[in-house]
């Protein structure tokens, strides 16, 4: 008959068997090549290429050509503010748009500016004239130059033929009458209006759930493989061992990505001067919940990983979709319903959201209240869902 152990000799054992798993999946972390990739290559190398990559922020002097088929004065005071404008730099002027066509072709130009025969005609006769602009538009980025560049070209020339046609009153009264309200727009915690300050953010949170999800199922299709099932001294009929072994696993993890976080989220941002407006204390309470829901999410998944390669096909695609239906490049109430609901069982929706709030606008834990207790509910619930599948492998393996 087995000794009944009293409450310290509970916990004393109880901490050993978390030790024990705690070594053995740091071993496996170490000496395993693609548990050591995911979990500590790939989040030390990815932040730095994509901020990288993303740090000028915008595109200045984007090269485009001009067809100017007008050849009126007024034409050409338009190509010399576009060529003035921070956005956008003229190369050459064309003679029609199959020669700015082929430019765009050979990537000598990335945009096209069409101006008509009838331009000067139509403005002179006091009717509304009209400016072909043409973009490529695989990188959004030189569409936004193009479009900003010429729109506001556009916008400050149509003023100026205003200003001109009341004569009869002075310069200031002139303004006045066309412009009675002045309007600046300013963007709120993206004063550059740049794409990283915009998608970072979003990108390096996903990481860290990809990372810990791929690491997890790597580790689970090794042992699976290998035929490897933890084996506990306590591991009894009621199955006592299974909240050991999440507790082992979570341990490693968590210390793991607690320092791969600091990295990712607070150090590499600073490296590139990304806009930071948390401090440590707050990030690291705001973490918490989500790696420990990142972790206990990655341990429910593993089950459907039955090979080391299965894990990299059914989530590594997954990375794009979970960051267009986290609400940040596309806005939530644009989503379909049904990938609502899809995005509520990542936990990277609330972390993206709940990070963007602290990081770029300085928001502390009571403002993201909602999305930092989802991310509560969402690790006592995959917790539990975690407890299931452990203890459903475990006694298949036994």
């Amino acid at each position: 008959m087995e000794k009944k152990l009293n409450i310290v000799e509970e916990f004393k054992q109880f901490m050993v068997d978390v030790m024990y798993i705690f070594k053995e999946e740091l071993k496996l972390c170490i000496h395993d090549q693609g548990v050591l990739i995911f979990c500590f290559v790939v989040p030390l190398i990815y932040p730095l290429l994509y901020t990288y990559i993303y740090n000028n922020e915008v595109v200045h002097e984007m090269p485009c050509v001009v067809v100017n088929n007008s050849k009126s004065s007024l034409s050409r005071e338009y190509i010399r503010m576009i060529d003035a404008t921070p956005d956008l730099k003229v190369i050459s002027r064309d003679a029609n748009i199959d020669e700015a066509r082929k430019k765009m072709m050979e990537h000598k130009a990335w945009g096209i500016v069409l101006i008509p025969k009838d331009f000067s005609k139509k403005i002179n006769r006091g009717e509304q004239a009209f400016i072909s602009v043409y973009s490529d538009m695989s990188c959004m980025l030189n569409y936004k130059a193009m479009k900003l560049g010429s729109l506001n070209t556009a916008l400050a020339m149509g003023n100026r033929i205003k200003i001109k046609r009341f004569n009869k009153w002075d310069q200031a009264s002139s303004e006045l009458a066309i412009s009675p309200i002045k309007t600046k727009g300013v963007a709120l915690f993206n004063g550059s209006k740049g794409f990283a300050s915009f998608v970072m953010p979003a990108v390096l949170m996903l990481v860290i759930q990809q990372t810990l999800i791929l690491g997890i199922g790597l580790a689970a299709g090794s042992r699976r493989e290998k035929k490897k099932v933890f084996k506990l001294k306590t591991l009894n009929k009621r199955n006592k061992g299974t909240i050991r072994i999440l507790f082992g696993k979570a341990v490693c993890y968590l210390l793991i990505y607690s320092i791969i976080s600091l990295y990712i989220l607070y150090i590499a941002p600073r490296l590139f001067n990304l806009n930071q407006l948390t401090d440590i204390p707050t990030l690291f309470m705001f973490m918490l919940p989500y790696l420990l829901a990142c972790i206990f999410f990655a341990i429910t998944v593993s089950i459907v990983v039955h090979h080391r390669e299965t894990v990299m096909l059914i989530f590594v695609f997954a990375s794009i979709l979970l960051l267009f239906i986290s609400g940040i490049s596309w806005p939530t109430s644009s989503i379909p319903v049904f990938w609502r609901w899809v995005a509520k069982l990542f936990p990277s929706t609330q972390g993206i959201n709940g990070f963007v709030a602290i990081q770029n606008m300085g928001a502390d834990l009571h403002i993201i209240k909602k999305y930092y207790q989802s991310l509560w509910i969402m690790t006592g619930i995959y917790f539990v869902a975690a407890c299931l599948t452990t203890r459903y492998m475990n006694r298949r393996k036994s």
